[in-house]
């Protein structure tokens, strides 16, 4: 006789139906067959599937808090929970330590789960405070967990914060809580700060880190220089930023105001074939015609742009 298979436990059995309920989705609700279903009923089911997605998210995060805490994974001989989870998952230690992460703010912050489980809040505000809660300073940690963070997602609620901007204001309130870690890590940051430009590949590699004040300052340089594109102009998001960087070098060599009591202004010298000078030409033009969008003009980056109408230029 064959031996008998035990009964699931109820956790177990719960688990398995609500895989069994979404694999049915697939036979029962072909999703190659969605762009054939009404417009309303597309939005509906993605909005179910968020909550489903919201809700297993947190009851998830719950588990492993509980699994973590009990111990007995520690015998399969990983040196960590995230690395456990890592190897058992298969999706890596990133990933692991995000989700362990979340698990942490969860057990911490109940009323934040709550508010995920009620539909008050997404799950993803909730991360942006389990991610403040996981990099904060002691004072921060206490008032997020006394309170500031129903304060906060209530706040998000009632202005309709997106996830971004709810980043923003939940990294300013930290602030206002604690000015002196504020500090701290900014001037850890700023000590890590570096640039490095390499010559590699017949071209120029550039490399930095920079703190958060200048590298928004660089970033909102680099958008200034680089808008959207207009109509013909075919390069890509990191093409027309790359230009942008050059731009601002131009610029710095055309102001010359950096070189304190400096009476000439820096300038760079370039030697370009007749065939390279010819095609700057014909995009100017072009550029005057309204027949291009893109920028070829006569500053290093077309230089470089036209060179592919004939021979690379020689500094």
């Amino acid at each position: 006789m064959p031996a008998e298979v035990a009964p699931a436990s109820e956790p177990v059995a719960l688990a398995r139906a609500v895989l069994v309920a979404v694999q049915g989705l697939f036979s029962g609700a072909d999703p190659g067959l969605a762009a054939q279903w009404e417009d309303e009923d597309r939005v509906v089911v993605l909005g179910e599937l968020d909550r489903v997605s919201e809700l297993v998210g947190v009851y998830r995060g719950r588990v492993l808090a509980a699994h973590r805490a009990e111990g007995r994974w520690a015998r399969d001989g990983d040196r960590s929970f995230e690395a456990w989870r890592g190897r058992t998952t298969r999706q890596g230690s990133g990933a692991a330590r995000s989700e362990v992460e979340l698990a942490d703010g969860l057990s911490a912050l109940p009323e934040a789960a709550k508010a995920v489980e009620t539909g008050e809040t997404s799950l993803g505000h909730v991360r942006v405070l389990t991610r403040l809660r996981a990099g904060a300073s002691a004072p921060v940690k206490k008032a997020l967990e006394d309170g500031g963070a129903a304060a906060l997602l209530a706040d998000a609620a009632a202005a309709g914060w997106d996830a971004p901007t709810f980043t923003r204001r939940a990294q300013a309130w930290a602030a206002s809580v604690d000015t002196h870690a504020v500090e701290r890590t900014f001037a850890a940051v700023r000590e890590r700060r570096y640039a490095r430009v390499v010559d590699r590949d017949g071209g120029c590699s550039v490399d930095a880190f920079l703190d958060p004040v200048a590298g928004a300052a660089f970033r909102t340089a680099l958008e200034a220089l680089s808008p959207a594109p207009s109509p013909g102009d075919e390069r890509t998001a990191d093409q027309r930023r790359a230009d942008a960087l050059a731009r601002l070098g131009e610029r710095v060599l055309e102001i010359g105001d950096d070189r304190l009591g400096a009476q000439i202004r820096p300038h760079l010298t370039l030697l370009v074939p007749v065939e390279a000078w010819t095609g700057i030409q014909r995009r100017k033009h072009a550029r005057a015609s309204g027949e291009t969008g893109q920028d070829g003009g006569d500053t290093v980056a077309g230089v470089a742009e036209s060179a592919s109408d004939g021979a690379a230029p020689v500094a």
